[in-house]
């Protein structure tokens, strides 16, 4: 079934369709006419066959181990460490691919806009595309934007060449191209401890345990 290169949001509608959950989930009615673009959003958990593990011992070099049952291909790490004085904020280590059940060593070094960019222009599914070709470019702009990270955060970027199992189209076609992104926090930025709110009485006295002591609010 041949789909068009472009797609336009402007033209969006909605339509009914019927979702079964007995046995396998199935979605039926939703028609998508030859030399059309059809677009459905789900989401669902999937099995990678283990877990992709960050180990970042003090003052030692961290490593990365893919225990997923997928390569990821053009893995990127980014990271934003607090600011100190007379070093980078943003950090990124280019890794190449990894193949499931891989370790390496991440040495990350100062962020460079640039050198990201001619990374993932070297590849077609990630640069940005010429007319019909499949790019995760603009996915990519979203997950690598290093103004997004708080910080304390480190990200891995990276992605794998066709989709993952679990979804079925019917009918089939005989022309069919996928690629999958993958975004992995590795680690989350600290939180502040939460605050109580000053004017509210906890209703238990045990409340209390999972607040630091606020001074009262001072009369207006």
């Amino acid at each position: 079934m041949p789909f068009a290169t472009e797609v336009s949001l402007a033209n969006v509608s909605s339509r009914e369709v019927t979702f079964t959950a007995l046995g396998d989930h199935e979605l039926d009615g939703y028609n998508v006419p030859s030399n059309s673009t059809g677009m459905v959003h789900s989401e669902q958990m999937c099995e990678l066959g283990g877990e992709i593990e960050w180990d970042a011992p003090p003052d030692m070099v961290p490593s990365l181990i893919n225990g997923t049952q997928w390569k990821l291909s053009g893995a990127v790490v980014l990271s934003r460490r607090p600011a100190t004085r007379g070093e980078p904020t943003y950090k990124m280590a280019l890794l190449g691919d990894l193949e499931p059940g891989a370790k390496v060593d991440v040495s990350l070094v100062s962020y460079d806009k640039q050198r990201l960019a001619d990374y993932r222009a070297a590849n077609p599914r990630t640069a940005k595309s010429a007319n019909g070709e499949l790019s995760l470019a603009h996915l990519l702009a979203l997950a690598e934007d290093i103004e997004s990270l708080e910080p304390g955060d480190v990200r891995l970027v990276a992605w794998h060449d066709g989709r993952l199992d679990g979804i079925r189209v019917q009918p089939s076609s005989s022309q069919s191209r996928a690629a999958t992104l993958a975004v992995a926090h590795l680690v989350h930025a600290s939180r502040t401890t939460p605050q109580r709110d000053v004017n509210l009485r906890p209703q238990r006295p045990e409340d209390d345990l999972f607040f630091e002591a606020a001074e009262p609010a001072s009369a207006p």
